[in-house]
């Protein structure tokens, strides 16, 4: 059969061959426009014009009507009436649904048109527009005055309602208990006055509870308003930026998920900052009415305790300001380690990773601590002052000679705790003011960054697609923004001052006329990419000009692929064309690939394109660059990474054919490809150094010519039958999934030029390969699973693990006894206030001998009981706030070691596991547990348990006084408990499914994220901005409503509860008329004193407990990775360890080797045997899928073996330890991994190796010019991924990393795939002579690296096809080798003609 049929994508290159100009370019056409996107015409919105104020607010006021029964909106909440909103009923379906059966996202309603993101982004974007506009600048306007002024009216409403609860609620209770205890002290008993008061104190305590919950049902959805449009504002920020600067995609991430939560936090709790002030101005008044002077001097202690609080807040905002610095550093570091976590594996560093996020984590918990610490206080003091008030009071009051008195001491205790509820929240106020300052200037640090700015000028003459005039184009300089007086400097730079500014390229003059292809080349780092990021302005062109007349279609260096099915990566949202796409199909030779995909092109593609091989990448990114249909076609080297009869069909059928009449620049190190170009672009340290048609500047001999003279150099010394370089194979390595940064040469730093690159190095053919074997295509078809939303309550068991990593039980325990004394301290402080007023008083009490009427002693000799009395009472609160103090040391120090001690097991597991989980696993998904997950055990799940544990020590204490008072009591309390139980039961399910659901929705939520930064330049060439934004919008909502219901249904809970509270409340009430006369008034006033003042906290324990629960599915996650995941391999098995010198002599043997990716499915290595010699140097080439990668994922054990096994050096490769093995091996990637940190960490991470061994490495590798002119040298720091390096750059600092581990086997993996012709001839002898040494194993990319090995291995099918020398191979006329290189001699043919 002919091959060329059989692959059905081979390419006749002697048609349409002119032998003087290369392919015949047809001729601008007339009809320019036909065919061609024009550009998107960008809808102008109208001016805004401000309503009035019923129109405004005409939906908001419908809300205030009784009762509606129209049902007219997808959610309920916006046909609720105001009955309805106070009690909540709208979600009483959801919850009795949420109690018989598992909740799904699907079950939740729609959000309302009113919270939708979008909307409430776009009020937010222009009151932010209007801000900037009136500060003259983005760098002067205040982003918290535009959130202030975006919830103003919401939140005065909240505040007003909130101080109205406050006032005639908590007040009213204050006052009520004063009549009721003046009426059991002084009045005779009388029915009809005791039905009164306890009526009173019923609609008091019943005007308070619904007064409060409607201003948290305001609370929360203005929380959620906020959330929803200031994370839209940044992540459509995010697609203007030019470029990231130096944010990195975990600080985006970690931006959504904590940041976002902050600012919700701050909209519920800011208004009790309002609150509490006015509280207490009718606190001071109605004090000091009781008790004169020394009740204003009361209710200045608790003012004073505010000052305190917000010093609290400042110094608390500082240690949570770095803590969440840190905690960007680590979720960055971790992002790039699951990015590259297969290198990590194959060179064995788990250990050096692992030791760099543990000083991380030490670093982020150090800062942890002191913020929690300070928060704790701050929560446990609150409380306490309303205590010390009323000590100092009733103290002060007594001391100075005035009658105690019960009604006016428990009133005044009474209304020092009405504060209690507003002080209690204060906290919460307080933490969310300062964490949401935080969130706001690391947002404001984006809103100042650049935007992308498309050009809008057109060119000169209307022939010419691009015009580039003396242009000097340049990265903006960046900075360390590591405090906020470097932000402040970095405010202050000007964008037209140069020094801003590294230029990477100069003098550049360049027409593209319309319809032509322009070829480009030169050496690694010589502005090639570069130039492709000025044309869609991603530079700033600080001189000359620039001209467009059409619109862009990219494929860059790197494929940048989605998450979604193939088809949707090609259609990429433009409408369906399905001509045009199967065009597109035929092209870019997708149609084999399609055949053994398991779902055709309905397959799922994995993030970053993780299960299909780095040419099926390419083509997938060039097929979209058609598909599109834009005027102006941008390639940048998309050549590389396919074999060479595919790069053939490409060139002829899509760039040459496909694509005729298009605009096309061609950025390749292809060399035989540029003579077919219309016109030729030779690039030199940022310069244009040469320019025309091939077969002149092959005549002038100029850098061009040199460069294909270097090209082949090398063949001409080899048999007259060897050909040059040429791409051999579509191989299935995986490439990263983003454009590289280029720079000049001679440039001392360097700029990002596009996304972010992703999982490198060997083979993901670890998907590719055995995707086309899937038995099971449905199953097959789709990739990542859906997250496991969890079922059931939080076991006990969970708790039972968190208790453990936190110490053990004894730690747990010995913290619970300081609650417990904290508030018996607490309880014993009010009991000592009523037996001092019971029997102090009595000891006061003096007969006068003369009228025989009973009077208060003042006179000294009668105050020894009262000073002892005051005495004790004083103490008791001294002693209270030094175990209260003990109490948060000890509670943070363990709930900061369990959840410190949970990310470091988690984060052994998850990279103990083998790569089919990351494989198969979405990023956001784990970076999740490492970010949001975490961020709750680390902070509001321990601050909420803490909350609830002393509210439930509280209130079971207060329950306790009361019972032991009125022992009937606690008969009455047994139907309210079981009410409040069912309650509960009901609460607790829905919260705790509503949370689960709110945790699965983030994560394709944070992929989303994580895709747009790494396409930045993408999204901005096909003018996508406008889809992913909507795509955002629609991932934000489906987050943000069970997000919302989960707050919702907290408050459903709340309003029920506090009846039943209320009833509590109301029978004491009546407990205490009712033993009028039989009971000490000060035991009546300690009884009512417990039961009012905790009213408003019975639900608040609920609340807590459940939405501790629904915090702790974070616990259950992270235990649920812990438990789940399975190990690869031990690390090291001590009684099979190797020699340390091994191995000796390099040889490798494949014996009967068999291989699977997956459980039942099918083997892709059928039985492989290989006998490589010490030092041999083997040539690997095949087509895709014919198992050469899978051999280097065997020989690194990524995958264990379903038969056979490796032997080195005559030991069981599977028999030792996987790092014993890794260790000892070394492998150059396809795809070049730079990690964050410095040079010298990415080249001897565990510093073993000295100054002059780096040195000496990189100068073999052609590197160690360029590392010299950076600042620092070694230390010179590298950014996320490298990308402050070009591909090339980091390609040979790959080099320098294997050379200096001097490993007897190496394996290269097309290691020169973005290397340009003259530095690949260089290191092809460097590899020569710095490994001759070694075993080498070259999976080919270009002939002349194979064709000077000692011999050449094909594979085909899971098989070794052939296996000889080069001369025994080309001697076989119909052999695979022999016809590759008869493909190849044709291009030889083309270029030198």
């Amino acid at each position: 059969m002919d091959k060329s049929k059989e692959s059905g994508c081979q390419a006749d290159f002697t048609e349409d061959w002119d032998g003087e100009i290369g392919f015949k370019s047809p001729p601008p056409t007339e009809a320019w426009s036909n065919g061609h996107s024009k550009p998107p015409v960008k809808e102008e919105k109208p001016p805004y014009v401000k309503k009035g104020f019923f129109e405004r607010y005409k939906s908001s006021l419908r809300m205030f009507i009784p009762i509606r029964f129209k049902k007219t909106h997808r959610c309920p909440i916006d046909d609720a009436g105001f009955l309805n909103i106070l009690w909540v009923n709208w979600i009483t379906p959801l919850i009795v649904k949420a109690r018989k059966e598992n909740l799904e996202v699907d079950d939740i309603w729609p959000i309302s048109e009113l919270d939708e993101a979008e909307v409430q982004f776009e009020r937010l974007d222009r009151i932010w527009r209007e801000e900037v506009r009136k500060k003259k600048g983005v760098k002067e306007a205040s982003l918290g005055a535009a959130m202030f002024k975006f919830v103003r009216t919401r939140a005065t409403l909240g505040s007003l309602m909130l101080t109205l609860a406050f006032y005639l609620g908590c007040l009213g209770d204050a006052v009520m208990l004063s009549l009721i205890l003046y009426y059991v002290e002084t009045l005779e008993k009388d029915w009809l006055t005791a039905l009164i008061l306890c009526l009173g104190i019923l609609f008091t305590e019943l005007f308070r509870a619904m007064g409060i919950g409607y201003a948290w049902f305001l609370n929360y959805r203005t929380g959620a308003r906020l959330r929803g449009a200031s994370l839209y504002l940044v992540f459509e920020k995010l697609t203007r930026l030019r470029n990231l600067a130096d944010q990195s995609i975990g600080q985006f991430v970690n931006l959504v998920a904590n940041d976002g939560q902050r600012i919700f936090d701050v909209c519920q709790f800011a208004p009790f900052i309002v609150g509490g002030p006015l509280l207490a101005i009718g606190v001071i008044a109605l004090a000091t009415v009781y008790m004169g002077l020394w009740g204003l001097i009361g209710s200045l202690v608790i003012l004073l305790f505010y000052p305190v609080q917000f010093g609290l807040a400042k110094v608390m905002t500082y240690y949570r300001k770095k803590a969440i610095d840190v905690t960007d550093l680590r979720v960055r570091k971790m992002n790039e380690m699951i990015m590259c976590v297969k290198l990590i594996k194959m060179y064995a560093w788990e250990l050096s990773f692992s030791k760099a996020i543990a000083s991380i984590r030490d670093n982020e918990r150090g800062y942890l601590t002191w913020a929690a610490f300070i928060s704790s206080v701050n929560l446990t003091v609150s409380p306490f002052v309303c205590i010390v008030a009323a000590v100092v009071a009733n103290t002060g009051y007594i001391l100075s000679g005035n009658e105690a008195s019960t009604s006016v001491s428990f009133t005044i205790v009474t209304l020092y705790n009405a504060m209690r509820y507003c002080i209690n929240s204060t906290p919460f106020a307080v933490r969310g003011l300062s964490e949401c300052g935080v969130a706001i200037r690391r947002m404001k640090i984006i809103m100042e960054m650049t935007d992308y700015e498309p050009c809008t000028r057109k060119p000169s003459s209307e022939k010419n697609a691009i015009e580039i005039k003396d242009g000097t184009f340049a990265w903006e300089k960046q900075e360390d923004i590591d405090d906020e007086e470097a932000v402040k400097a970095v405010g202050k730079k000007k964008r037209d001052d140069i020094q801003n500014y590294e230029i990477v390229l100069r003098d550049i003059n360049f027409t593209l006329p319309k319809g032509s292809l322009v070829g480009i080349c030169g050496s690694v780092g010589s502005g090639k990419s570069s130039l492709v990021s000025a044309i869609i302005s991603q530079m700033e062109c600080v001189k000359g000009s620039l001209a467009i007349d059409g619109t862009f279609a990219l494929a860059t260096q790197q494929a940048w692929i989605q998450n979604g099915t193939l088809k949707d990566n090609i259609v990429f949202g433009m409408p369906y064309d399905e001509k045009r796409y199967q065009t597109a199909i035929e092209a870019c030779c997708l149609k084999p690939d399609l055949a053994i995909l398991p779902n055709g092109d309905q397959t799922e593609i994995g993030e970053r394109g993780l299960n299909v091989s780095g040419g099926q990448k390419q083509r997938i990114s060039l097929a979209r660059a058609f598909y599109c249909n834009r005027s102006i076609v941008l390639l940048d080297d998309p050549l590389s990474a396919v074999d060479a009869h595919v790069g053939k069909h490409l060139f002829k059928q899509l760039i040459r054919g496909a694509l005729r009449g298009k605009s096309i620049v061609f950025v390749t190190h292809q060399l035989q490809f540029l003579s077919q170009c219309d016109e030729i672009l030779v690039m030199k340290d940022g310069m244009i150094c040469e320019r025309g048609k091939h077969a002149d500047m092959m005549e002038k001999g100029g850098e061009y010519a040199f460069l294909i003279k270097t090209h082949y150099s090398d063949e001409e010394e080899k048999p007259a039958t060897e050909v040059p370089a040429e791409i051999i194979e579509d191989t299935p390595l995986h490439r990263n999934s983003s454009a590289s940064r280029h720079r000049s040469s001679t440039s001392g730093s360097r700029r990002r030029t596009g996304s972010r690159a992703t999982k490198s190095s060997m083979a993901h053919d670890v998907q590719s390969d055995p995707i086309e074997f899937e038995e099971n295509k449905e199953e097959a078809g789709q990739l990542t699973q859906k997250e496991d939303a969890g079922l059931g309550t939080v076991g006990i068991s969970v708790y039972a693990k968190y208790f453990k990593f936190a110490g053990g039980y004894c730690v747990m325990g010995w913290t619970m006894m300081l609650f417990i004394v904290v508030i018996l301290l607490q309880t014993f402080n009010s009991v000592w206030l009523s037996v001092w007023l019971e029997y102090g008083s009595k000891n006061n009490t003096v007969i006068d001998d003369d009228t025989g009427e009973e009077y208060y002693c003042t006179e000294p000799h009668c105050q020894d009981s009262v000073l002892g009395f005051a005495y004790i009472y004083i103490m008791s609160v001294v002693f209270l706030v030094i175990i209260a103090i003990i109490k948060s040391y000890a509670y943070v120090t363990a709930t900061l070691r369990a959840s410190t001690n949970m990310h470091d097991v988690v984060f052994v597991r998850v990279f103990r596991c083998p790569m089919k989980f990351f494989d198969t696993t979405p990023s956001g998904r784990i970076i999740n547990r490492f970010s949001k997950d975490l961020d709750e055990m680390d902070s509001r799940a321990a601050f909420m348990a803490e909350n609830m544990v002393q509210t439930f020590l509280g209130i079971f204490f207060s329950l306790i006084m009361i019972g032991v008072i009125f022992p009937f009591f606690f008969l009455c309390l047994i139907p309210l408990m079981a009410v409040f139980v069912v309650i509960y039961l009901y609460f607790r399910v829905s919260v705790r499914v509503l949370k689960r659901l709110d945790n699965v929705t983030r994560s394709p939520w944070f992929s989303h994220i994580s895709a747009a930064a790494q396409g930045v330049a993408s999204i901005h060439a096909f003018e996508k901005e406008r889809e992913f934004n909507l795509k955002f919008q629609e991932l934000m909502d489906n987050n943000t409503m069970p997000y919302m219901m989960f707050t919702m249904g907290m408050r459903w809970a709340s309003i029920r509860l506090d009846i039943v509270t209320l009833c509590i409340t109301v029978l004491t009430a009546m407990f205490v008329c009712a033993t009028h006369g039989q009971l000490p008034p000060s035991y009546a006033g300690l009884a009512l004193s417990f039961a009012v003042q905790n009213a408003g906290l019975y639900q608040a324990m609920v609340r807590l407990m459940a939405e501790v629960e629904a915090r702790f599915t974070s616990a259950e996650r992270m235990i649920q990775y812990i438990d789940e995941l399975y190990d690869e391999a031990p690390a090291i098995i001590s009684d099979k360890r190797p020699e340390k010198s091994w191995p000796k002599e390099g040889k490798v043997k494949f014996i009967n080797f068999k291989m699977r990716y997956r459980e039942n499915l099918p083997l892709v290595l059928r039985g492989v045997n290989l006998d490589i010699k010490a030092q041999e140097k083997v040539g690997i080439v095949g087509r895709t899928g014919s198992g050469k990668s899978s051999l280097g994922v065997g020989l690194f054990r990524l995958v264990e073996p379903a038969g056979g096994h490796i032997e080195i050096d005559g030991i069981n490769c599977h028999e030792i330890g996987l790092f014993d093995l890794r260790s000892k091996l070394s492998i150059i990637p396809q795809d070049p991994v730079l990690f964050l940190g410095t040079v010298r960490y990415n080249l001897d991470p565990f510093g073993v190796y000295s100054d002059e061994q780096i040195w000496h490495s990189l100068e073999k590798c052609y590197m160690k010019d360029s590392i010299m002119t950076l600042d620092g040298g070694l230390e010179a720091p590298v950014v996320e991924n490298g990308e402050n390096f070009s591909v090339g750059e980091r390609q040979l600092m790959c080099m320098a990393r294997a050379l200096l581990r001097n490993s007897k086997i190496l394996m290269l993996d097309e290691a020169t795939a973005a290397i340009d012709t003259e530095t690949d001839s260089l290191i092809q002898t460097t590899i020569r002579e710095a490994f001759k040494h070694c075993t080498m194993l070259t999976i080919a990319h270009r002939l002349n690296t194979v064709l000077t090995c000692d011999r050449i291995l094909v594979m085909s099918d899971g098989l070794v096809a052939e296996f000889d020398t080069p001369a025994a191979l080309i001697a076989k006329p119909n052999g695979i080798f022999a016809g590759m290189l008869k493909a190849a001699e044709s291009s030889k043919r083309m270029v030198t003609s």
